[in-house]
């Protein structure tokens, strides 16, 4: 898998993830996450919902990654000349191309956050970000981006301790 080390940090997703968990009380928790999310429990009205059945419980949480894969993008830009990609088409793209939201984003340029609206379908997903993806899926393209930001952060660490020596 192709992810950055970090420190305590709940762990992203890197693919769909469904299970129900059983509470103290002998009642179930769903448990879900999609790629580029951390799985959570299936809430309603803000609280924890608690099932009666495993199969419930595991029903809920299938029931909550497919309102995720399937949101509708809100339009936030003008008309386009290409199709945009969809929430659920870069969340599967992203796990086909076995790397996280996080090092998307640190690969791609963009803030998290605003990676993370692309996969909630808050915000349009670039057309450059969808091609950028896909390239990713290629290890010799993987690996090239990875030489070339690796060199962008070491240049900035350089510009920084030069400028703070000045």
């Amino acid at each position: 898998m192709r992810t950055q080390k970090t420190s305590n940090k709940p762990k992203i997703s890197t693919r769909p993830f469904y299970q129900w968990k059983e509470t103290d009380d002998g009642r179930y928790q769903a448990w879900f996450a999609v790629p580029g999310l951390v799985a959570e429990p299936v809430r309603e009205n803000g609280k924890v919902r608690l099932f009666d059945t495993p199969h419930a419980a595991e029903f809920a949480a299938l029931k909550a990654i497919y309102k995720i894969l399937t949101a509708r993008s809100v339009k936030t830009s003008k008309p386009d000349k290409v199709r945009r990609m969809t929430s659920g088409e870069f969340a599967a793209a992203l796990s086909e191309a076995d790397i996280t939201a996080t090092h998307f984003a640190e690969l791609y340029g963009a803030q998290v956050a605003r990676v993370l609206k692309w996969i909630d379908g808050v915000e349009d997903i670039p057309h450059a970000a969808h091609v950028f993806v896909r390239l990713m899926a290629r290890q010799e393209n993987y690996e090239e981006a990875l030489q070339v930001t690796r060199r962008a952060q070491q240049q900035a660490k350089e510009a920084q301790n030069g400028s703070a020596d000045a």
